[in-house]
Parts: C-alpha cells; structure tokens; sequence
C-alpha cells in the first residue's frame, strides 16, 4: 500500500500527541515525524512529506508563510483548535467535525479545485456595523456557501502602515465583502485581494466617511489593473444581479461571484400571497437587505390584512434601526439611511399595489429607480 506522508510541525507537545493519536489507525496515512516551527523551516525536506499539518498558533504565522514560500507543491493544513477550521493553504476551508473531516483533507488531492457552485466568501467587518451584516450572512446563507469572517483589528487602524500588520496568510476566496468603517480598511483591500486570490469585492458605503467616493474611484482602478471585479453600493441595499446605486447613478456590472451574492442580499424583493380574505397567508424574502431587515419584517407581516401591512412594516422597520448614515449624502442630497428606509418600504409598498389584480404577486426584483427618487427627493 503507497502511503501518505504526514509530517507533523508544532511548538505544543499536546498538540503533536494528539494530532499522531488521532491518525494512528487511519489506513493509508504515515505519521513521518514531529518538528517545531523553526525545525521545520530548515528541515522538512529532510522528511519527503507528503502532507506538513501545522499547528496555526499566532506566534508560528511567519514561520508558517516562510514554509510556503521555500515549499511550492507541498500541503500544508493549518489545524486550528480555538476556532476548529481545517485550513488548506492556499486551497479552500472547512469546519471539521472531528478526525474524519482532519483525513479528508489530507487525502485530497493538491491540485482539488471546489465545486461549480461552491461560493467561498470572507467577510471583513469592523464593529457593530459590520457585524450585524455578518451575522445575517451566515445564518442564512445558502448551503453550497463558505463563509469565514476577518474582524479588524483596532491596531490596524492607527498605524501607518496597517498592511504591515495584516494577516501573514489567508485561505483562498472567491469574494470578498467589505464592512470597515475607516477608510484604512478600504486601502487594504488590494493587499487582501491578492492574498485570497478573490475574483470580486463588494464594498458598500453606507456611510460617506467610512469610504469616500474618491477612495472607491481610486480603489477600483487599481483592483482592476489586478483582475479584480469591484463594487460599491450606495447604500448597501441598493444592489442587484446587475446594477446599484438610484437616481440616474446606477452602475452595471456582470461579475459571477458578486452576482451569486446579490441574488441573496441586497436590494429587498418580496412575494405576498393574499387569499380571498386579503390576508397575507404567506410572505417570501425572495432577497434579503445585507443587514436582514427584509427577512426581519417579513417574518412578522403573515395573517395581516392586506390593508395594514405597510403600517406594520414601517412600525417593524423603526425597531430594526438601519445603520446607514443620517448625514445628507453628497451624491444625493439625502441621508442614505432615508433612501434604504424608502426601499424597504418599496419592496412591501409595490406588491400590495398590484394585489386588486393579482391574488399571487411578486415584488420585481429591481423596482424602477424614479420610485424611489420621488420618493425620497
């Protein structure tokens, strides 16, 4: 039998042990050594491993990236236990769920590539604003979907030079979303796009301040010189499949990934269904706000009368505060937190407009932009 070389680099004796306990008896897998970090540096050609399995403790992060770098063609899985993630550098993530999920990885081959369908998305957030999104994002994100967070740290945002005190490594992705609410997390989207490989990035701006128009112009060429696909909704919730932004400043766009994103979060779309009572027997996000209003609201909105769910969705939208900015905007002369407010309202307001005629109706999934200009103009 050929079997895979496993080496073993670690500065936690535990770890080590336990790691070789748990592929003891898995056939086909051969436990060829155990290094420390600055062992391995210099010595891991010495073993012929197949597969390196290293501990991602904080400290063994540069090591680790040096071990890449003098090691093309070579595994290496970042085995973390505070957060149990499965790392496969620069392959893909997964959540483990105990050994087997561990001999998985390693038996993959180099060369895997994921699913057709397989989305791989990281979520970069800062505070609470960013944090709310995430959370919506994986609780109710689709199944065929990874998604992983990076909090910023707040020592990046006072330093001058944060790209510096970046990450040495991040797994692979195909998207980025990012939620800062500073202008250095923007400028480090470059450096992150080329770290993770990602194909897209979306960068709302929800809040002037926390990205100027000129940062997203300025980002936005030097991402494409990268090959790299960009976004930047103002507000979040104004994006679709294939554009964003209101008021005759609609951009349009074709990449997949941020496609694949905005067909589930983004500007809100419902269907009502109204029965002979006109009550709302049922109501289906059809695609949710970033932050999970829509889904909040339509939750609450079944068995009322047709004709008090636009009260009950502007009283339930008031408890649900958008975290978008209150300042008048520059682009559009109203604060961007009345344009997502008048979304919403959009999206429940435009279906209950059609249903004298239709018993079954659809919010469309991108509403005419002069509706909501009138509105809130």
């Amino acid at each position: 039998m050929n079997h895979c070389r496993v080496l073993i680099v670690s500065d936690h004796p535990l770890f080590a042990e336990g790691v070789v306990r748990l592929l003891g008896d898995q056939a086909g897998l051969q436990v060829v050594g155990v290094l420390s970090a600055e062992e391995a540096v210099v010595n891991i050609f010495n073993h012929n491993p197949d597969v390196v399995i290293v501990d991602t403790d904080r400290a063994n992060q540069m090591l680790l990236l040096r071990m890449l770098r003098e090691n093309p063609g070579t595994k290496f899985i970042g085995l973390s236990l505070d957060d149990n993630d499965i790392n496969l550098y620069y392959q893909r993530s997964k959540k483990t769920t105990g050994v087997e999920a561990l001999v998985e990885a390693i038996r993959e081959p180099l060369e895997w590539k994921p699913p057709e369908r397989r989305l791989r998305l990281l979520v970069v957030t800062q505070d609470v604003y960013g944090q709310r999104i995430a959370d919506n994002i994986r609780e109710s994100a689709p199944d065929h979907w990874i998604v992983q967070q990076w909090a910023v740290p707040q020592a990046l945002l006072s330093t001058p030079n944060p790209g510096e005190l970046l990450p040495p490594m991040l797994p692979a992705f195909e998207l980025i979303v990012s939620l800062g609410q500073s202008p250095v997390v923007a400028q480090m989207l470059p450096d992150i796009a080329r770290m993770t490989g990602a194909q897209g990035i979306i960068a709302p701006i929800d809040d002037e301040a926390w990205l100027p128009q000129a940062l997203a112009q300025q980002l936005c060429s030097t991402l494409k010189q990268i090959g790299v696909s960009c976004v930047f909704p103002k507000p979040f919730c104004t994006l679709t499949e294939a554009r964003y932004n209101i008021q005759g400043q609609e951009v349009e766009f074709t990449d997949g990934p941020i496609r694949e994103f905005a067909s589930f979060y983004g500007r809100p779309a419902l269907k009502i269904s109204i029965d002979a009572q006109t009550r709302a027997v049922q109501v289906d996000v059809l695609r949710d706000g970033p932050c999970g209003c829509a889904r909040y609201v339509a939750q609450q909105l079944t068995g009322l009368p047709a004709d008090q769910i636009e009260q009950q969705a502007h009283d339930l939208q008031k408890r649900f505060p958008c975290l978008a900015s209150s300042t008048p905007d520059s682009s559009y002369g109203v604060p961007l937190i009345q344009i997502a407010n008048q979304i919403l309202q959009d999206a429940i307001f435009h279906p209950l407009e059609l249903s004298a005629m239709l018993p079954m109706f659809v919010q469309p999934t991108e509403p005419l932009a002069s509706n909501v200009a009138t509105n809130v103009a």
